[in-house]
C-alpha cells in the first residue's frame, strides 16, 4: 500500500482518538470538580489520590491525542508525529515518544499508588499518617518521577541520527524514502537489539506493576473479610465503594491499554504483518479507557454520584417547567383562536338567519 494512502486511512483513527480525548478530558474535568467540591471529610486524604489519577489521565490524553499522536511505520522501525510535534524536527518527535512513555508509566504509578494508599487505609496503618503529611507529598513526587524516568533511560538509546537512519531505509526500503521529504520521520536500527532490550524493560515494568497491584488487591480483600465484623456497616460500605472504584480504574487499563501495548511490543519483535494496526487500536482503546475509567469513579463513589444526580434533577426540572409552560401557552392560544373562529361562524350563521 502507498505510504500516503496509509496516512489518509490513519486520518480516521486520528479523528476518533481526538474525539475520544475531548470526551475523556471533559469527564476528568467533571471528576476533578466533584472531588474538590463534594468530597466528604473522611476523604480528605484520599481525594488527593483521586485527583492525582485524574490529572495524569488528562496529561496523557492531551499528549497522545494532540501533541504526539504517532503515525507508525514499524516495517522500517520508524514513526512520525501527526500532532503538534509534527511541526518540529525528528529529534523532537522522538523526545515526544519518550515523554509519552514517561506519562504512561506515571499514570500507571498513580493507580498503583492508589492501591497502596487504599491498603494502608483499610489496615489503619501508621504509615498512612506519613502519606498524609508533607513527607507524603515528597514520597508522592518521588514515586511518580523516579520509576517512570528510569523506564525511559534504555528506550532513549534506540534513537539514531536522521542521516544514518535515512541511509538504512534507502538500503532496505527505498519506497519509504518519500516520507523523509515531507514528514519528520525518526527511527532506530533494524537489528532490533536496542529495541528488544527496551521492549523487555517495559514488559518487566508492566508485569511488576501488575504483581504489586494484584498483591494489594488480594490483601485488601483479605483484610476487609477479616475486619468486617469489627467495622460498622457504614464504614464497611465506604471502604467497599472506594475499593470497587479503584479496582475498576486499575483493571480497565489492563484490558484496554496494557494488552494492546504488549501486543504491539510482541508484534514488533515477531514481525507480525498487522503491527501498525495494533498501535492504532491501542490509541483508540486508551481514549475509551479514560472515559470509562472516570465514569466508573463517578458512579461507584456515592457522594459524587449523588452530586451528579442532583444536578441532573435540577436540569430535568428546569426542562420540564419550560416544556409545561410552552404547552400551557399553546393550549390557551389554540383554544382562544378556536373559540374566536366558532364564534365568528355563529355570528355569520345568525346574520344569515336574520
Amino acid at each position: 500500500m502507498d505510504v500516503w494512502e496509509e496516512e489518509r486511512q490513519f486520518g480516521a483513527v486520528r479523528r476518533a482518538v481526538q474525539c475520544l480525548a475531548c470526551v475523556s478530558i471533559n469527564f476528568n474535568g467533571l471528576a476533578v470538580y466533584l472531588i474538590l467540591k463534594y468530597s466528604p471529610k473522611h476523604l480528605s486524604g484520599y481525594k488527593f489520590v483521586l485527583l492525582n489519577i485524574c490529572m495524569w489521565s488528562i496529561i496523557v490524553d492531551m499528549h497522545v491525542a494532540f501533541v504526539y499522536l504517532p503515525m507508525p511505520h514499524l516495517e522500517i522501525v520508524g514513526a512520525y508525529s501527526t500532532g503538534l510535534a509534527g511541526n518540529f524536527s525528528p529529534l523532537i518527535g522522538f523526545s515526544m515518544l519518550m515523554l509519552m512513555v514517561y506519562f504512561l508509566a506515571g499514570y500507571l504509578m498513580s493507580l498503583g499508588y492508589g492501591f497502596v494508599y487504599r491498603l494502608l487505609s483499610v489496615q489503619n496503618h501508621p504509615y498512612l499518617k506519613t502519606l498524609n503529611s508533607r513527607t507524603g507529598i515528597a514520597i508522592l513526587v518521588v514515586f511518580h518521577v523516579v520509576p517512570p524516568a528510569a523506564i525511559c533511560i534504555l528506550p532513549s538509546t534506540c534513537y539514531i541520527p536522521t542521516e544514518e537512519y535515512k541511509a538504512i531505509v534507502a538500503e532496505r526500503h527505498p519506497e519509504s524514502l518519500v516520507l523523509f521529504e515531507k514528514r519528520p520521520l525518526f527511527g532506530s536500527a533494524f537489528d532490533k537489539r536496542p529495541i528488544i532490550l527496551a521492549v523487555s524493560i517495559i514488559v518487566v515494568y508492566i508485569l511488576l506493576w501488575f504483581l504489586v497491584v494484584s498483591y494489594c488487591l488480594l490483601a485488601i480483600v483479605a483484610h476487609m473479610s477479616k475486619s468486617r465484623l469489627f467495622m460498622s456497616a457504614r464504614t464497611y460500605r465506604f471502604h467497599l465503594q472506594l475499593f470497587r472504584a479503584l479496582a475498576v480504574q486499575t483493571f480497565l487499563p489492563t484490558v484496554l491499554l496494557l494488552a494492546p501495548i504488549i501486543g504491539i511490543l510482541l508484534g514488533f519483535v515477531l514481525q507480525l504483518p498487522f503491527h501498525n494496526a495494533l498501535i492504532e487500536v491501542a490509541e483508540i482503546m486508551f481514549g475509551v479507557h479514560s472515559s470509562i475509567n472516570c465514569f466508573a469513579m463517578i458512579v461507584l463513589i456515592t457522594p459524587y454520584r449523588r452530586a451528579v444526580l442532583m444536578v441532573l434533577n435540577v436540569v430535568v426540572d428546569w426542562i420540564d417547567k419550560k416544556t409545561n409552560g410552552h404547552r400551557r401557552r399553546t393550549i390557551v392560544d389554540t383554544s382562544a383562536s378556536r373559540v374566536y373562529f366558532v364564534s365568528g361562524v355563529r355570528q355569520k350563521e345568525l346574520s344569515m338567519v336574520g
